[in-house]
């Protein structure tokens, strides 16, 4: 099944030795990137994002938050071998993201020494999601948790439906499940 899976999103599996090659290449494949593409952040925690450049090259990173302020982030100690790839020894390192960025959607821009290359610029930014620590109930639900259900209006099906759900079905489901089974809603995907 995972043999199905990996050819399916594009990995030669088709061997031991070919499987030994798409694992080695999903390895070296955050040390080809300066920034990862995406950084997911708690609200009030922070964490680690770790920056991959030549061996020896200076990195500089920093926050561009939605607002349009800049915020630069602190390199911090993280002792790494250098990993040779594709004929270039490359260096990690890792630089904090602060606990006090707000909520949202922001940018990470990496500044590499004597970098010049345009066709890099994708790997050194990477966008920067600051989520909230948890997420707790609304009052109104605390007091008393809503339930119901959730289909796929293609799923919703009556007599008079053409075999593939309509909306008319669904507002029945929807008047049937809150009177007979006392549910608070119908979750279905976005039509």
């Amino acid at each position: 099944a995972l043999r199905k899976v990996l050819t399916a999103l594009g990995e030669d599996v088709s061997s031991d030795v070919a499987t030994e090659a798409s694992l080695a290449r999903a390895r070296v494949a955050p040390w080809r990137r300066t920034l990862p593409a995406t950084v997911v952040a708690r609200l009030g925690h922070p964490c680690r994002v770790l920056v991959h450049v030549p061996h020896g090259r200076a990195v500089q990173v920093q926050a561009l938050l939605e607002g349009g302020e800049t915020r630069p982030l602190v390199q911090v100690e993280h002792n790494v071998t250098p990993a040779e790839v594709d004929g270039v020894l490359v260096g990690e390192a890792a630089f904090e993201v602060p606990a006090d960025l707000p909520l949202g959607y922001h940018q990470l821009r990496a500044d590499v020494e004597g970098e010049l290359n345009p066709s890099l610029a994708a790997t050194r930014a990477a966008v920067l999601v600051v989520v909230p620590d948890r997420l707790d109930l609304p009052a109104s639900l605390a007091a008393k948790p809503a339930s119901g259900l959730m289909t796929q209006l293609y799923q919703v099906r009556s007599k008079r439906s053409w075999g593939i759900g309509d909306l008319t079905t669904l507002g029945d489901l929807a008047s049937v499940s809150a009177l007979e089974a006392g549910a608070d809603f119908v979750l279905i995907n976005p039509l």
